[in-house]
């Protein structure tokens, strides 16, 4: 939800904007996709690199999302038929000498090498997931009916590694008493088959080595998460409790859905509030040989508070297991590094925060692994006040940063040989993002990307092209193709907004900051009013996500907000869209400034932002008294005086322009654009402005030139110049068929 404040303030408007083509209403913004198109998304590179995958809607051909592909090396984006992705080799997990990759299509395991070529390894009615690799590359571990399962590649073999029950553990018989303990024993002592047969049964269980113990959940118990270690000897099981669904712990909720196939009000059991209990997570460490579970916080024991313990998987050597404990607070965790086979414990990070931890909430947790030694973890911390990388070896020490400065990591992957990471950032820039590559060994850090706005970015399997979904402040992502080096150009792939919407002249709004009473600089983007006069009032647009940032230079989240703000500039208002505290990309500082202090900052920036709003237009105003009277008039000007100007400086200029047809361009050249002309009162021509290019620059440069000699044109009349100096004239030129020029 966003909320909107209007302050009534005296404003101005030093700038123009027309549209041309596009009605600029609330009606039509409310159109939502289709005016403003899809964005592709999900972009993904087949295993062989030679296409990305995604989805994406076509502006004038779908109605729906739709799954396409392209070719790298060029071509247009190519639909695909419906379901066919799902039977495309695409992201997996590489293999040790990094040659194939173990794909899951379809609930079933195929394994890909880098041509492309797929074999499949199981055909099963249950559900394969999770796949991975053993160290030498033979086997292959994955999931099936929440259990391990292991399949050799050489020889094919199948075997189940766990065995996780769901359900009490049977209950061994109760011992006999009084006159059946003494029949039992009678019968033991008479009998000697009876004496061998329970001897037998003894020793079968001290000496059994085949069997592993099962691994039982209780009622409200599940297994996920499960991982084999590279060796083969241990797995990591996540357990989940769930809270009970009608209890003192909690009630889980019935939410009604209003809008339902049969017509009647329906309901969907969703969570437990957030006050009841949500519920216990722990994490198993089972030994497969035996079937010897240890429970990991107990290993540990880093705290007595209530916790959960989240597997995070273990060392590419086999030698630890890593798990991530934290409070159900969260404002503690622990990395926990468990040695192999001894099971010794310790904790290598510990990360703290009086507010709350950014861990997990803002995506650290999932910046959290093996390099590739298998003695060093990497993870993310905001420890100096913002978000960065950082290692730290499997015996403890001190960490080390991997970066720094008063910026942010906003996502971390390791490449599959685990020499590179790539890393989203906000360096240099808080309102851009740009992708870096980041050498393991050296540190050194190449910002791969340029463009202005943010950049989304999938490294390519060989690691020699960047599929980029690339967005500005004016524009909604596109997907985009570079090669992988610094600063290299992009090929556009996709257009995905109408025609229509692209008629229009969007605004980049100005980024600004406020101080606030506190010091803290306010961040905030800034709406002016263009082609209008003045209403005199302002409205301060506040962003209702929990947590999100909309001060920035790419495309907003809240795009009909973004649309809207541009009705409110049409009509004379200026536009505040401020970042309130706990807003994100600003650091620990900003992200938790909300603590104890839930919307009293907030106001208060509000406040203050329309005093220095009103300080500042008071000074816009001394500086406008001196300025020339400016009147912006387009195709639809109705008032006559103007409308009888423009329309004879219309027929001069296009009798001037086609007598002038560039001859470059004549019979083979033709196009459209959109000039905007200052003219003063005496006729002369002050300033000339390409609002949009033809594309094509003789065309450009020919309008540019037509227009000066086409002038001088008619001094204004007097019913004009009482008060006006300056006529702004905004006109769409097209040069057609017949090397004829005509303005609209």
């Amino acid at each position: 939800m966003a909320r909107v404040l209007l302050i009534a303030l005296a404003l101005l408007c030093p700038f123009s904007l027309r549209a041309q083509g596009f009605r600029l209403t609330v009606e039509n913004i409310m159109r939502g996709p289709d005016l403003v198109g899809v964005s592709p998304s999900n972009g993904r590179f087949s295993a062989d690199g030679k296409y990305v995958y995604f989805r994406w809607r076509s502006p004038g051909l779908d109605t729906l999302d739709q799954d396409y592909r392209v070719l790298v090396s060029g071509g247009e984006p190519e639909r695909l038929p419906r379901l066919a992705v799902d039977t495309i080799a695409m992201t997996g997990v590489w293999s040790p000498d990094l040659r194939s990759q173990i794909v899951v299509l379809k609930e079933d395991l195929w394994i890909v090498d880098r041509a492309g070529a797929k074999r499949r390894l199981t055909q099963t009615q249950g559900e394969e997931s999770s796949p991975s690799w053993s160290a030498d590359g033979r086997t292959v571990y994955f999931t099936r009916d929440n259990n391990a399962w292991s399949l050799d590649l050489v020889d094919g073999r199948l075997v189940q590694r766990t065995d996780i029950r769901r359900g009490p553990a049977p209950k061994q018989p109760a011992e006999p008493a009084g006159q059946k303990d003494f029949l039992k024993d009678q019968q033991q002592e008479l009998f000697d088959f009876i004496r061998r047969q329970v001897a037998q049964q003894a020793l079968r269980a001290d000496t059994d080595t085949t069997g592993a113990k099962p691994l039982y959940l209780g009622e409200r118990e599940t297994a996920s998460d499960i991982e084999v270690s590279p060796d083969g000897r241990f797995a990591l099981v996540r357990v989940s409790q769930r809270a009970r669904g009608d209890s003192a712990e909690g009630r889980r909720v019935e939410m009604p859905v209003w809008v339902t196939e049969s017509g009647y009000v329906e309901t969907q059991q969703i969570r437990t509030k957030v006050g009841d209990d949500q519920g216990d997570q722990r994490t198993a460490l089972i030994e497969l040989q035996t079937g010897k579970v240890s429970w990991v916080d107990s290993l540990a024991q880093v705290t007595t508070a209530p916790h959960d313990a989240e597997p995070v998987g273990f060392s590419p050597n086999s030698r630890h297991a890593l798990v991530r404990i934290a409070t159900d607070d969260f404002k503690d965790d622990w990395l926990v590094v468990v040695d192999l086979p001894s099971l010794d414990a310790r904790a290598v990070v510990h990360r703290h925060d009086d507010a709350w931890l950014g861990v997990g909430f803002l995506g650290l947790g999932g910046w959290t692994g093996w390099l590739g030694d298998g003695e060093t973890i990497y993870y993310g911390s905001e420890e100096t006040g913002y978000a960065h990388l950082y290692t730290v070896a499997a015996a403890g020490g001190t960490p080390r940063a991997l970066t720094s400065g008063t910026w942010e990591v906003q996502d971390v992957t390791l490449s599959p040989d685990r020499k590179t990471f790539y890393l989203h950032t906000n360096e240099g820039d808080f309102g851009q993002v740009h992708f870096y590559a980041l050498d393991v060994a050296t540190g050194r850090k190449t910002q791969l990307t340029s463009a202005e706005g943010r950049q989304d970015v999938v490294v390519s399997p060989d690691g020699r092209t960047l599929a980029v979904l690339h967005s500005t402040a004016n524009h909604p992502p596109e997907l985009y193709f570079q090669p992988h080096r610094p600063g290299a150009e992009m090929r556009k792939v996709t257009e995905s907004t109408t025609a229509e919407w692209r008629s229009y002249s969007w605004i980049e709004p100005e980024i600004v900051m406020i101080s606030a009473r506190d010091g803290a600089q306010v961040p905030a983007r800034l709406y002016r009013p263009r082609g209008v006069a003045s209403n005199r009032v302002a409205v301060i647009f506040v962003h209702g996500a929990g947590y999100a940032q909309n001060a920035h230079k790419y495309w907003a989240s809240y795009y009909r907000e973004y649309m809207f703000h541009h009705v409110l500039v049409s009509r004379g208002y200026v536009v505040l869209d401020i970042d309130y505290r706990a807003s994100a990309g600003y650091g620990r500082d900003w992200r938790t400034a909300i603590y104890r202090w839930m919307g009293g900052r907030d106001l208060a920036d509000l406040a203050l932002a329309a005093m220095r709003l009103q300080a500042q237009i008071d000074r816009q105003i001394e500086q406008y008294q001196k300025r020339p009277r400016k009147k912006f008039i387009g195709a639809n000007t109705a008032e006559y005086r103007f409308a009888q100007y423009e329309e004879d400086w219309r027929v001069k200029v296009e009798r001037v322009g086609t007598l002038n047809y560039p001859p470059e361009a004549r019979g083979k050249l033709y196009g459209n654009l959109r000039l905007t002309v200052t003219i003063g009162p005496d006729g002369t021509v002050e300033s000339v402005e390409l609002d949009r290019s033809s594309g094509l620059p003789v065309l450009d440069a020919a309008a540019f030139k037509i227009v000066r000699m086409a002038s001088p044109y008619a001094g204004f009349p007097p019913e004009i110049r009482r008060d006006t100096d300056l006529l702004v004239i905004t006109r769409t030129w097209f040069f057609g068929q017949g090397d004829k020029i005509w303005t609209e």
